[in-house]
């Protein structure tokens, strides 16, 4: 056990600073697959992240419901996920290893957690991305991927684009997330999804799809109601 610890990478950045009160590394406690329409448990602290299972126009994004339960994520379509919990909520086999605690005697790093990890690759602030719909919806017939949309109802048109780039590594968190597909009946049926992320794998992109659509009558575009964290598994 070691107080005071600071390890940095090979660009001079900060991996762990026990140096104060307030600091938290989180372990990577699980990763593999969720069902189609399966809610993945979580404790209420967790970060989920998810990309899609199957590269298929229609199954290529992460649509996912988080706001209706603490200790659980259900995704639309099947999705690769990885799990994250506060180190000193991980659990641990062995006897060796180095445990580093914070300034407030918290455990803040075990590397007997560590068998891999999530690089956080970026973030893109609430509300700065515009709403769509996107390619196999269910909804529409849109035949190419959407690139601008409009925001929240009137605050005008942005891009949806949430990474540049290979997606095929590419996880995002699945927090304040929400979905309703096909609800009451004809003609008033209604479809929403709310901080769905489309895979766009053919142009090497990660898209924003966020709409309100009632059968035969009206839709609404949504942006981003959370901040999207991108991270990289590393294994």
């Amino acid at each position: 056990m070691a107080y005071g610890f600071l390890a940095t990478g090979n660009n001079g950045s900060f991996l762990i600073d026990s140096d104060t009160t307030g600091t938290e590394h989180l372990a990577v406690v699980a990763t593999g697959t969720v069902e189609a329409g399966a809610t993945l448990t979580k404790q209420a602290q967790d970060l989920i992240f998810a990309k899609p299972y199957s590269t298929t126009i229609g199954s290529n994004r992460v649509t996912y419901n988080s706001v209706v339960s603490a200790t659980g994520v259900t995704f639309l379509k099947k999705v690769y996920y990885v799990q994250l919990r506060k180190a000193q909520s991980a659990s641990t086999t062995g006897n060796y290893g180095i445990q580093v605690k914070n300034a407030s005697n918290t455990i803040i790093y075990d590397s007997r957690t560590s068998t891999s990890g999530l690089k956080i690759l970026g973030a893109v602030p609430r509300a700065s991305l515009g709403g769509a719909m996107q390619p196999g919806n269910g909804v529409t017939t849109v035949n190419n991927p959407v690139l601008t949309g409009t925001g929240f109802p009137g605050t005008g048109t942005r891009s949806t684009i949430i990474h540049s780039g290979d997606p095929t590594n590419v996880y995002v968190n699945a927090s304040s997330g929400y979905y309703l597909m096909a609800g009451g009946t004809y003609p008033y049926q209604y479809w929403l999804e709310i901080n769905s992320a489309y895979y766009d794998y053919d142009n090497d992109r990660i898209l924003n799809q966020g709409y309100f659509y009632l059968q035969s009558s009206s839709s609404d575009l949504f942006s981003n109601s959370a901040d999207i964290l991108k991270g990289e598994l590393i294994t």
